[in-house]
């Protein structure tokens, strides 16, 4: 499962690329507000590690990770935000969702692991993709386990990718806005 690093590069980046004029947050005005609201619905999904280490159960990639939890998260976030900063809803709602899918994209792609609950609650079925693009982390090795370089690696980099790209694309824009 990707970490935080690449759920939140790729919330940002989703933010990025969507066209201004869809968007019903700028980073402007309440610029941290805003860019912590990105990162956490970019992350929210695994807050259900919490449950996991309280009560010593198994509920990592349960139903936090299933599409229905992601709209009914995605509506709940939406309406309190919209309410703080007067958003229309429909946008807020849309790049909501989008953030919050991306979580569950990132995870059906990575290697290891069980999968996740994505169909939930309609099937307790794990379900994960035959083809791995993240490598897997081993997370009962602890937080200083050496294989951890592999991974840390990997999301750097795809996170600095995803960075040069919005920088170039933003660059793209503004050269042919200018002409």
């Amino acid at each position: 499962m990707p970490s935080p690093i690449a759920h939140s590069a790729t919330a940002y980046f989703l933010y990025k690329i969507t066209p201004q004029n869809n968007r019903s947050i700028h980073l402007n005005r309440h610029r941290w507000i805003d860019l912590a609201y990105i990162i956490v619905i970019g992350n929210i999904a695994d807050l259900d590690f919490i449950p996991h280490l309280i009560l010593e159960g198994s509920f990592h990639r349960g139903p936090s990770h299933s599409l229905c939890i992601a709209l009914l998260i995605s509506i709940g976030c939406t309406l309190i935000f919209k309410w703080l900063h007067q958003s229309t809803f429909q946008r807020l709602f849309l790049l909501t969702f989008g953030i919050y899918i991306s979580h569950l994209f990132l995870d059906f792609w990575t290697a290891g692991g069980s999968g996740m609950k994505l169909l939930w609650p309609f099937t307790n079925a794990f379900i994960k993709s035959p083809i791995a693009f993240f490598p897997s982390v081993r997370h009962s090795e602890g937080l200083f386990y050496p294989g951890h370089i592999v991974f840390m690696t990997f999301e750097t980099i795809y996170s600095v990718v995803l960075l040069v790209f919005i920088n170039r694309y933003q660059k793209y824009k503004r050269q042919n806005q200018n002409t």
